[in-house]
């Protein structure tokens, strides 16, 4: 996971702090032994890079700046990225490049599995959608509230052909579910009938569903309560170990990140301001934007007997 900083560049969105302590870290490595988010022996470990950017820019339509400029990262199995900064950063405009829903790029590439990221063939298209799967931030919008749980699983399973019969549908959800904590039988509830957490839970199920190979999630705790966030970022580092997954998390909550993520990359205005192992960037930070950042985060006053 090689993440460069990117070259000079302003977000449409909230203005940042300056960025003026000089060049950035230019490199976050790829975690060494025993390092968080690594999941060792896994098949695909000695496989290259599953997402690759490369000086990737792109400007939101009727815009004047790039919501991002020039960035770079490369992310393997087994890896887990925290993207950090503030609303307007770039952080989920990033996540959309890499999950194929921005393609009409300013400048730069991006590559799957080493290959140009080109999705004009269905079959293409398919193999992408299974392979690299997306976790939203609002758990509530996430599921028709039409279907019952067991249809919703199961619609990424007829829409990319990977089940025809319905049994075996039906018996893949019910093994997802026991997977992320939920009784098999849920599968015939509807979604009102659910907490924030318990449907969280559920959307990552369905994504698991399609055995991908890279999870990309959008601020995908920060509706939910601090007991339920503590649960499924547990939750997330687990099936990541266990699926040797490549791991991305949009977050503003530096603690989120700090838990699951091994390597992160601090962006402001569509650029990078600082990037590294996530331990070293938070705890020795060597841009005022991340020091600002992490000062921001919210703490208990403390009394003094």
């Amino acid at each position: 996971m090689k993440p460069s900083p990117a070259a000079a560049g302003v977000d449409g969105g909230a203005t940042a702090s300056p960025i003026n302590d000089g060049p950035p870290r230019n490199t976050a490595g790829a975690g060494g032994p025993g390092g968080r988010g690594t999941a060792p022996g896994h098949p695909d470990d000695a496989a290259g890079p599953i997402i690759e950017l490369s000086g990737v820019s792109y400007r939101y339509p009727g815009q004047k700046r790039d919501a991002v400029n020039r960035l770079d990262l490369s992310l393997g199995a087994g890896q887990a990225l925290g993207l950090v900064g503030e609303s307007g950063s770039g952080k989920s405009t990033s996540l959309a490049i890499m999950a194929g829903l921005i393609r009409d790029l300013r400048n730069g590439h991006v590559r799957f599995e080493g290959a140009p990221l080109t999705l004009r063939s269905p079959a293409r298209r398919r193999y992408f959608r299974r392979r690299v799967q997306v976790v939203f931030q609002d758990p509530y919008n996430s599921l028709d509230p039409r279907q019952r749980i067991g249809a919703a699983l199961a619609e990424p399973l007829i829409a990319l052909g990977l089940e025809p019969s319905r049994e075996g549908r039906r018996s893949r959800c019910a093994a997802m579910l026991a997977a992320v904590g939920l009784e098999p039988a849920m599968a015939e509830r509807w979604p009102h009938e659910f907490s924030g957490g318990q449907r969280q839970r559920i959307t990552i199920a369905r994504a698991l569903l399609t055995e991908p190979r890279a999870l990309l999630a959008d601020e995908p705790v920060s509706a939910l309560d601090q007991a339920t966030k503590v649960e499924l970022v547990d939750l997330l580092r687990t099936i990541a170990a266990q699926r040797g997954l490549a791991l991305v998390m949009v977050s503003h909550d530096l603690a989120v990140v700090a838990e699951l993520c091994s390597h992160l990359i601090v962006m402001a205005r569509g650029r990078v301001v600082e990037a590294g192992a996530t331990g070293q960037v938070l705890g020795h930070p060597r841009q005022t934007y991340t020091r600002d950042l992490i000062a921001a985060v919210p703490r208990l006053p403390v009394e003094n007997d």
